[in-house]
């Protein structure tokens, strides 16, 4: 892969989008992983102006014996950690 700051240029990773077309608005989930902030700087590589959102889904009852708690706050921190890299 070609360093962040090139992503914009690179044939590969734009190639799903369209040339010359206007930058759209795009809302979209950030859980703070890999797949989303991946999707969040191809996003923003592409020149659209994005919205990140962290939305917190936790049913503690279906977890019960396998976590004692939600780890939510560590992340949301990985979340707002990828949205300031992104400025």
């Amino acid at each position: 892969l070609p360093p962040l700051e090139a992503w914009g240029h690179s044939e590969l990773l734009m190639s799903g989008c369209e040339r010359g077309a206007a930058p759209l608005r795009v809302a979209m989930l950030l859980s703070g992983g890999v797949d989303s902030s991946v999707a969040l700087r191809l996003l923003v590589s592409a020149g659209h102006r994005v919205t990140a959102f962290y939305l917190q889904i936790w049913f503690q009852e279906d977890f019960r014996n396998f976590w004692d708690a939600c780890p939510w706050e560590e992340d949301l921190s990985y979340a707002r950690k990828v949205c300031d890299f992104m400025g």
